[in-house]
């Protein structure tokens, strides 16, 4: 699989979760009756599981934080994503693993 955020490419990644949220506001009406209420517009969100023997490739995605840019999924470009959790530990000597999710602005 080839993911890319911004042109840094994510090492190995394992996708944890791909969900397309579909923005939708329930109430449950005094009558008893339930009132939904949704709209066309999506978004996604999505976690990966990375491994690498490197540890600038962790470097250079952590200085994406804070960034909007393009999420390249297998060929697929989701635009307006950021980075809304990032962590990483080194599990062996030179081998360093994180994890990082993304969420698509739409607004």
């Amino acid at each position: 699989m080839s993911v890319t955020f911004d042109s840094v490419t994510l090492i190995n990644p394992e996708v944890h979760d791909l969900v397309t949220n579909v923005k939708t506001n329930e109430v449950t009406l005094i009558s008893g009756k339930n009132s939904v209420q949704t709209s066309t517009q999506t978004y996604i969100s999505v976690s990966f599981k990375c491994l690498t023997m490197d540890y600038t490739d962790v470097t250079n995605l952590k200085a994406k934080i804070g960034s909007k840019a393009s999420l390249k999924i297998h060929g697929t470009t989701y635009t307006n994503c950021v980075i809304t959790s990032f962590s990483d530990s080194q599990i062996y000597p030179d081998v360093w693993e994180y994890n990082v999710s993304f969420t698509q602005d739409t607004s």
